[in-house]
């Protein structure tokens, strides 16, 4: 036996004392479990730590053993759902936190919430509105998506602003040991919390235990509508009216989203889907023919206030040639936290891919259709069938919005990666190149040499998920 099984038996021994036999695995089978949605290659063993102290002590043994730690909730890797942000390193530990289930607090008067890494936004959704509160979170994967997993940059939403706005502080463990809180760095008088938001994966710079989120008193009633329009010109008109009536008219208005006729293709031809809700069958049994796009609208608010607003969009989508499709199955428990279906095709039902790669711009809302044909062509050019997942999200701010396509992919085979990587690059090239489309993603908005500093600062031996970004 090689001195290298030697040491993964040693370490495995060690970590097992700490945290459980059933909790460590290195068994061929279970960890190539792991490497669809995160690595390209097995990690040596995966570690689920009860306890922050048990993590602590995993952190330890771990680095100690000259490991890499890479940090897993569900639902979504830690790193950005990009092609070729994987570990410089071969192997490394991946160190579950799903079993972190404690909510720890919840301050009504300071109007926040801590949760342990491992809670689910369902269980946290579920836990809260008994007491009549809510987080807000903005996943399109609730049900399933881990506290600890949803630190990165998302969604933005009209009424309340994007997921780092919510985000109040992040405890975690450093290559150290050493647990901080991000809201104050112990020994460094700064708050990372926004800095470790807007890394989204970038760099890690630990692994995440808690979060603490801002708390918001449920509203009366939620109304989700949907309104199809034949052609994207008319979808333009409505969502400029949008845009200028918010502040006055529509003061309720949660989030927009836009999906283009291809992931409405892509739900037809998924007999599944249908199975999942009432709802699904009524919205897709009017397809085909498909409408150029679906605007999905959220109100909130009391139950006067949104039955008025609702009127006045119905009244102003019909304005700009759309039609009222009704209400969606929706996608987050703000509607109906307890809706047990999932609507992830990204997660890919035939099990054929295994990740997906989404560029993220901001365009003006007139330009939406320049930037729906821009994606689509690029994808075209790059071998991708469109319907594969495809959206665009509505993000509304001034004129506005942000812009998403996605495609899947099998994130296992170096070409595949390959293809993905030059479909990213060449949407941001192609959009950054027509005025006034910004190619502006997250590596944008965060300098990267202000990240690796602080990389080097809290985890200077690079043991934390150690990166290579497909750019670099």
């Amino acid at each position: 036996m090689s001195d290298e099984m030697n040491n993964t038996s040693a370490i495995c021994r060690r970590l097992k004392s700490i945290v459980g036999s059933q909790y460590v695995t290195d068994e061929p089978a279970e960890l190539w479990c792991y490497t669809g949605n995160l690595l390209p290659r097995n990690p040596e063993l995966v570690v689920r730590p009860g306890s922050v102290e048990q993590l602590q002590a995993v952190v330890e043994v771990v680095v100690g053993a000259g490991l890499s730690v890479i940090p897993r909730g569900l639902a979504t890797r830690s790193t950005p759902r990009r092609p070729g942000v994987y570990p410089a390193t071969e192997g490394g530990v991946i160190l579950e936190t799903n079993r972190l289930k404690s909510i720890r607090r919840i301050d009504r008067s300071g109007m926040l919430v801590t949760a342990e890494a491992g809670v689910t936004m369902a269980e946290l959704a579920n836990h809260l509105a008994p007491l009549g509160y809510r987080v807000i979170e903005g996943t399109m994967a609730p049900f399933c998506a881990t506290v600890g997993s949803l630190t990165g940059v998302g969604p933005g939403l009209r009424k309340y602003g994007r997921r780092e706005q919510q985000i109040l502080d992040i405890e975690m463990v450093l290559s150290s040991g050493q647990v901080v809180h991000t809201a104050n760095v112990e020994g460094y008088d700064m708050n990372l919390t926004p800095v470790l938001v807007a890394a989204q994966g970038f760099e890690c710079l630990g692994v995440v235990t808690a979060v603490t989120y801002r708390l918001h008193m449920l509203p009366e009633r939620f109304e989700y509508l949907n309104f199809e329009f034949d052609r994207t010109t008319n979808t333009v008109r409505f969502l400029l009216e949008l845009d200028r009536s918010v502040a006055v008219q529509l003061p309720g208005l949660f989030q927009v989203n836009v999906w283009p006729e291809a992931v409405f293709r892509l739900y037809a031809r998924m007999p599944w889907v249908y199975r999942q809700s009432d709802d699904y069958r009524r919205l897709l049994g009017r397809y085909p023919p498909f409408p150029a796009d679906v605007v999905g609208v959220i109100l909130e608010g009391q139950e006067d206030q949104v039955v008025l607003q609702k009127t006045m969009l119905e009244e102003m989508a019909k304005e700009c040639g759309g039609i009222a499709a009704g209400s969606e199955p929706t996608r987050d428990y703000f509607v109906n936290r307890n809706w047990t279906g999932n609507t992830k095709c990204h997660e890919d039902v035939s099990r054929r891919t295994t990740s997906w790669a989404e560029p993220f711009f901001l365009c003006a809302v007139e330009d939406y259709p320049k930037a729906k044909s821009i994606a689509e062509s690029v994808a075209a050019a790059c071998g991708f069938e469109i319907g594969e997942r495809f959206w665009a999200r509505g993000t509304l701010r001034s004129g506005l919005m942000g812009y998403t396509s996605c495609v899947t992919f099998d994130d296992t085979e170096v070409k595949e990666r390959e293809r993905a990587a030059a479909f990213v690059e060449k949407v941001l090239l192609e959009a950054a190149a027509v005025q006034p489309l910004s190619a502006n993603t997250a590596s944008d908005r965060l300098s990267r040499d202000v990240l690796r500093a602080l990389k080097e600062l809290l985890d200077p031996g690079g043991m934390m998920y150690p990166g290579a970004l497909y750019m670099d």
